[in-house]
C-alpha cells in the first residue's frame, strides 16, 4: 500500500472518522491509526500528543510520525503559511539548531518534498558516512583481554589462573591496540544498521546497506548509553554525523507495534526547537557567546 501522507499543526486535533488532508485529496482518519497513535502515546509516554475519546490532540512537538502506511507531518504553528512553506521553515530552523544540513541537495535521482523531513536526515547521514569511510575512519586505542599463544602486554593473572590451569600454552593477557573499533564508529554502525532495518526501497536505505558493510565488524553492543559520544577537538570532521546518527537512533528507540501497525517517531519539542534556533543564528554573529539554559 503506497504511503498516505497528511500535515497537522502543533495542537491540532484529529477525530475519528472526520476528513484529513493529503497532498492529494483527502482521507478518513481510521480506527486502527487511532489505536496505534493512543497505545503509543500511553507506552512511552510522549508529550507530543494526547489520545481522547475517538480523537488525537497533538502537543508542542513537530516533526514526523508514522503509523503503518500513514505519514504524520507536525509543523510548526506560525502565522497564515501554507504547508509547503512550513514544512521548509522547519528544515531550515533543524538545519540551524542542530547545525547539520539539511537543506543540500538531494541524492542524484530522487526528489525530496519540502517536509521529507527524515528522508533528508538520512539521505544526509549516509553521504556523511561514506565521506568518512573515503576519508579513512577513526582510529584509536583501546584495551582488549584475550587468552592468547603468547603474553601480550601485561598478565591478566586472575582471568589466567581460572582458564588455564590445564593450559600451559595459553597465556590470559591484557594489551593495547590501535584500530577503527571506538564509540563514534560504533555509533554511526549502529545507525547506518536503523536505516537498512527501516521499509521501503529508498536512496538513503539501499547506500546504507553498501555502507553497513564496511562497519560491520564494530561492537554496537557497547554503545554509551543515549548514544551519547564525547569527541576529541580533532575528530570535528565526525561532528555532524554523529549528530545525525544520535538522531536516527533517537527515532528508533519508541519503535513499536500495535497489532500489524508499527510506529515510529522522529520529534522535536518546538520550544526547545525555537531556542536552538536563535542560539544557533546568535553563535554565527562575531563577538557573540551562547550558551544553552540547564
Amino acid at each position: 500500500m503506497p504511503d498516505i501522507r497528511i500535515s497537522v499543526r502543533e495542537h491540532e486535533t484529529l477525530r475519528l472518522g472526520h476528513p484529513c488532508q493529503t497532498e492529494t485529496g483527502s482521507v478518513e482518519f481510521r480506527g486502527e491509526w487511532h489505536e496505534a497513535l493512543a497505545r503509543f502515546a500511553d507506552v512511552s509516554g510522549s508529550p507530543a500528543l494526547r489520545a481522547g475519546h475517538r480523537k488525537i490532540t497533538f502537543g508542542h512537538h513537530v516533526g514526523l510520525l508514522s503509523v503503518g502506511s500513514l505519514r504524520i507531518q507536525i509543523l510548526p504553528k506560525v502565522g497564515q503559511a501554507n504547508d509547503s512553506e512550513l514544512a521548509a521553515l522547519l528544515v531550515h530552523m533543524l538545519d540551524v539548531a542542530l547545525d547539520v544540513r539539511l537543506i543540500e541537495a538531494p541524492a542524484v535521482g530522487t526528489r525530496l518534498r519540502p517536509g521529507d523531513i527524515h528522508e533528508r536526515l538520512l539521505q544526509r547521514f549516509v553521504s556523511l558516512a561514506g565521506r568518512l569511510l573515503r576519508q579513512g575512519l577513526l582510529r584509536s586505542y583501546r584495551e582488549v583481554t584475550e587468552n592468547g599463544t603468547c603474553l601480550r602486554g601485561r598478565l591478566a593473572l586472575s582471568e589466567h589462573l581460572r582458564a588455564n590451569a590445564v593450559r600451559p600454552d595459553r597465556v590470559f593477557s591484557t594489551f593495547e591496540t590501535l584500530d577503527e573499533d571506538n564509540a563514534p564508529n560504533q555509533l554511526i554502525a549502529g545507525a547506518l544498521e536503523a536505516v537498512c532495518r527501516r521499509p521501503g526501497d529508498s536512496i538513503a536505505r539501499l547506500r546504507s546497506g553498501e555502507l553497513a558493510a564496511a562497519f560491520r565488524d564494530f561492537d554496537i553492543g557497547t554503545l554509551p548509553s543515549g548514544a551519547r559520544i564525547a569527541l576529541r577537538p580533532r575528530d570535528v570532521r565526525y561532528e555532524e554525523a554523529t549528530r545525525l546518527a544520535h538522531l536516527i537512533l533517537q527515532s528508533e528507540a519508541p519503535r513499536f507495534r500495535w497489532g500489524q501497525v508499527p510506529v515510529t517517531s522522529l520529534l522535536f519539542d518546538m520550544n526547545q526547537l525555537f531556542e536552538g534556533y536563535i542560539g544557533g543564528h546568535l553563535r554565527r554573529v562575531e563577538g557573540f557567546s551562547v550558551r544553552a539554559q540547564p
